[in-house]
């Protein structure tokens, strides 16, 4: 194996900002752990996902739960597949389930509100017992532009691990999810013009054990591809989020006229075992006619006393 471990009224838009704000530590009533498959456990680190077949034109959630039950496995990181390029993820993000701690270290749940029936929408959570990790949230005022950012920092030292973020309403999009410093940036393209609910969640972490990797790659005009991104044993991969730019020469900007990757997960290589812990699997769309930059932030996460990192 080769791997080191993302108004009208006042109050009624602070009871809206209070409710989105929660979102990520209210318990649901239905077990998100429910039809999940567990793809394996090394060296305190576990994989999860969870497949949900598109049905209809509304709304597809996929949640993946850690595994077990009580406050030992909590969320690292997450995933998301959107079977094709054409579906659309409008939500990728740690949530609460129902246990005591109104923190987001329960599940990652994936969304997609524009799928064509019959495609599958997958979610991956990757699970750690950390009682140190960190969960924030931001939420978004309305905007008068349909390309909106937010940004969410980490408290004290810590520094985001993964992250991701939420857009409401069909053909709605997550566009970019990169770190800066101590905080988490999302950016999403708001079918609703700027008044589509709007978040962007951190897990955040300050460990010695922990290194991001940045990635570089230029997409050719109408592309489709995937951008791996290898471990270097004896890490394993924790999660992973995106920046796009514009043309070769990597001009900024993160709003694509369409979405630019419908896939990031964990995978496995060539090793003995089946464990998805040889690195990160990015699948990268650019429908444009000129060249997009993406740059991938993978973390990584080394078992302590296992050797040195990268």
């Amino acid at each position: 194996m080769r791997v080191p471990f993302a108004l009208a009224a006042v109050l009624a838009s602070t009871a809206l900002a209070a409710v989105l704000a929660s979102s990520a530590s209210a318990g649901f009533a239905e077990d998100p752990r429910i039809g999940d498959v567990q793809l394996g456990k090394r060296d305190g680190i576990a994989y999860v996902k969870d497949a949900e077949t598109v049905v209809d034109s509304g709304s597809t959630l996929a949640p993946t739960g850690c595994p077990g039950k009580g406050d030992s496995w909590r969320i690292a990181g997450g995933g998301f597949s959107a079977g094709t390029a054409f579906n659309l993820i409008n939500m990728t993000r740690p949530l609460d389930y129902t246990d005591p701690d109104h923190a987001a270290d329960d599940y990652w749940e994936v969304e997609s509100n524009s799928s064509g029936v019959g495609t599958q929408i997958t979610s991956y959570a990757v699970c750690v017992k950390e009682p140190k990790l960190k969960y924030v949230t931001a939420v978004a005022p309305d905007s008068p532009d349909a390309d909106r950012v937010l940004s969410v920092d980490c408290p004290g030292k810590t520094k985001p691990i993964s992250g991701g973020g939420s857009i409401s309403h069909s053909d709605s999009f997550l566009a970019s999810l990169f770190p800066k410093g101590n905080s988490l940036t999302a950016a999403a393209h708001d079918s609703l013009d700027g008044t589509g609910n709007f978040t962007a969640d951190a897990v955040c972490l300050k460990s010695r054990n922990i290194e991001t990797v940045r990635t570089s790659r230029i997409i050719d005009p109408v592309t489709q591809t995937n951008v791996k991104v290898l471990a270097e044993a004896p890490a394993m991969p924790m999660g992973n989020i995106y920046q796009t730019q514009r043309g070769s020469t990597g001009i900024p900007d993160p709003f694509p006229s369409t979405q630019p990757v419908f896939q990031s997960i964990p995978f496995d290589g060539k090793d003995k075992d089946t464990v998805p812990d040889d690195g990160w699997k990015v699948g990268v769309s650019n429908t444009s006619s000129e060249p997009m930059r993406i740059t991938l932030f993978s973390t990584f996460y080394t078992p302590p006393g296992s050797g040195s990192k990268r």
